[in-house]
């Protein structure tokens, strides 16, 4: 729940993105998360590799347009939360 708080407080939550494809609302995220300090700009690579793998493995969608794409890395030092809608 702490993570999930701090995330909020960071002001992890995007409500503008101008994206029709997990690729690109991934990638205007994970941007958002560099220009805010959150994660260093030379992990986004790593970042969204990692998700975009995972995803092809099997799908994060929940349904009614909802999912929850993630991934772990060990070359993170803590959990990365971004909410978009």
């Amino acid at each position: 729940m702490q993570v999930l708080r701090k995330a909020l407080k960071d002001g992890a939550f995007l409500s503008d993105l101008d994206a029709q494809d997990i690729e690109t609302i991934l990638d205007q995220s994970l941007q958002s998360m560099v220009e805010r300090g959150l994660l260093d700009d030379q992990k986004k690579d790593l970042v969204f590799n990692a998700i975009m793998d995972r995803e092809r493995i099997i799908s994060t969608a929940i349904g009614h347009a909802v999912a929850v794409p993630h991934a772990y890395l060990d070359e993170l030092d803590a959990p990365l939360v971004i909410y978009f809608g």
